[in-house]
């Protein structure tokens, strides 16, 4: 493999896990990123061909490793082209396998301008557990998907069950606020130490550097996920995978998402397979 290749080939995009779930993405008209390339080795990063591609601006960089060593890897970062050697060495570090997926961010290109994390609106994971339920788990401004996926920190989390999927939206929000298993709301002072807990993760795992800055964009108020933001998820992600044609697999399985402005980012269609196994597939 060349060090650096469009991720355009079957069998390779089949090969990584994060890459696999980025092309499902795709093939259900998911609002997600463009053109991503596998970086597997180092490169001359002053090449003008190369320069071209990627710009000046911070690129998403998402680590990944062939399906069943997801577990090894590092923290997706935001980094600009003249650090990504550096960036990829810690990769190498976790497995020799181990990539970059590299791509244009999301944020530039769905608003026009760079947005670092600390800025986002947001991110949401949405789980299905096909004749069980749909899990909603959503992180306010300031927070991104990683914080969820990882475990770190949930502020609402709505439980939607299976029988009531094709519900108008206003039902379910409204039939979850009502119903007390079916909400989770962060309390104030739990929120507290979660955007506590964000502020040292950004500044000293996620190498974000201006701190002042990062305190002054993450919001002091607890966030809660409002209907019109669930309705907009329903519109544009749960509905074309209920009504669209797809196989949902009968394991869990999920769509992770950034949120710039008014724009959702979907990252990929996950399933706990990618990082545990590499016999066990979600259903296409």
């Amino acid at each position: 493999m060349e060090a650096l290749i469009k991720a355009k080939d079957r069998d390779i995009i089949s090969k990584y896990g994060k890459l696999k779930g980025w092309d499902v993405c795709n093939s259900l008209g998911l609002q997600s990123f463009g053109e991503v390339y596998i970086l597997s080795d180092f490169i001359d990063t002053n090449n003008s061909q190369i320069r071209e591609i990627f710009g000046e601006e911070p690129l998403l960089c998402r680590t990944d490793a062939p399906i069943g060593q997801g577990y090894k890897m590092i923290r997706g970062r935001d980094v600009k082209l003249d650090d990504i050697n550096d960036y990829l060495a810690e990769v190498k570090k976790c497995t020799d396998d181990g990539v970059i997926l590299m791509s244009k961010h999301p944020s530039t290109i769905l608003t026009g301008y760079y947005t670092p994390r600390y800025k986002t609106k947001g991110a949401i994971m949405v789980v299905f557990e096909k004749g069980d339920r749909i899990l909603i788990d959503y992180v306010g401004s300031g927070f991104d998907v990683g914080d969820i996926t990882r475990g770190k920190t949930i502020h609402t989390a709505i439980s939607i069950p299976w029988d009531s999927i094709y519900e108008k939206p206003i039902h379910n929000y409204k039939d979850a606020k009502m119903m007390g298993e079916g909400l989770f709301q962060i309390t104030d002072k739990q929120y507290r130490v979660s955007r506590n807990n964000r502020i040292n993760e950004l500044t000293l795992n996620l190498k974000e550097q201006e701190v002042d800055e990062i305190e002054n964009s993450i919001p002091k108020e607890t966030p809660k996920l409002d209907y019109k933001l669930f309705n907009q998820l329903y519109d544009e992600c749960i509905d074309k995978i209920i009504y669209g044609d797809f196989n949902m697999s009968s394991k869990p399985f999920g769509i992770m998402m950034n949120i710039y402005e008014d724009k959702f980012c979907v990252f990929e269609v996950w399933n706990i397979q990618r990082s545990i196994s590499k016999n066990i597939e979600l259903d296409r």
